[in-house]
């Protein structure tokens, strides 16, 4: 039984029950307790379970619906800006990959009139938007949770394509050392993605600038550029990135 198999399994039986003691999850999936308990880990960090003293409890993920579209509609004049001036970078016949940020749905939405461009993404929200259009759209295999496909399988496929830009979001920034997401599955999806791109811009509203976040998941030195809407006011930072060479666009500066 492969990795998406067993958590399928667990959450179903999660699901049937109030709550499930892990020893008789044990007994009950077909692997090794080890691997049973780094699938719990994974779940419970993806928002899908809840483990407490020894037992696991299932969690609606249907409020993810609402956490999303809140999130989408924070800042959301300044995010299709950065999606505007992130398309201009754009050219014809590229490749191009848009994370599963509520920043890379906005660049998407500046995207739909543009012709011989393939996507590769993700996002379930980013690849519906785009699928009635002229641009060639991939999404990966994986986990999907919150609109993000994520886990092993999404790591694999995006090891497997190169792209000439990619396109990659935060939720938040670690002074002096890069991006970070909101978990290590999100951040693990980011740090391949790397690998396998050409040129890697992150789009960041300027609220970005003010979180930490939890897990590190791209170093500046891996960025092409930044682009964001207000000049950043940090001279170390700024300085940093200088010496990195990563080049900032900003709309304020632009016609977005």
């Amino acid at each position: 039984m492969n990795s998406r198999d067993r958590k399928q399994l667990i959450m179903k039986l999660a699901k049937e029950r109030d709550s499930l003691n892990t020893n008789e999850l044990i007994e009950r999936v077909p692997a090794s307790p080890a691997t049973i308990r780094r699938d719990l880990v994974e779940l419970e960090r993806s928002g899908f379970i809840e483990r407490k003293r020894g037992y696991i409890y299932y969690k609606d993920v249907s409020e993810n619906f609402i956490m999303f579209n809140l999130r989408k509609s924070f800042n959301d004049e300044e995010k299709l800006k950065i999606g505007k001036l992130a398309v201009s970078l754009i050219n014809e016949g590229d490749t191009i990959f848009i994370d599963a940020s509520s920043t890379g749905l906005a660049l998407a939405r500046n995207l739909i009139y543009r012709k011989n461009i393939t996507v590769i993404t993700n996002s379930v929200q980013v690849a519906f938007l785009l699928s009635n259009t002229e641009i060639n759209v991939f999404i990966s295999g994986g986990l999907v949770y919150d609109y993000a496909v994520i886990g092993n399988e999404a790591e694999e496929y995006f090891a497997s394509h190169k792209v000439d830009i990619a396109f990659i979001g935060a939720s938040g920034i670690r002074r002096l050392e890069g991006l970070t997401s909101v978990s290590p599955l999100h951040a693990s999806i980011r740090r391949q993605i790397v690998k396998s791109a050409d040129k890697v811009y992150a789009i960041l509203d300027s609220s970005k600038f003010e979180r930490k976040g939890a897990d590190l998941s791209i170093k500046f030195s891996n960025l092409t550029g930044i682009i964001t809407s207000e000049n950043l006011k940090d001279e170390e930072l700024l300085n940093e990135l200088n010496r990195l060479g990563v080049k900032l666009y900003y709309t304020s500066e632009s016609n977005c």
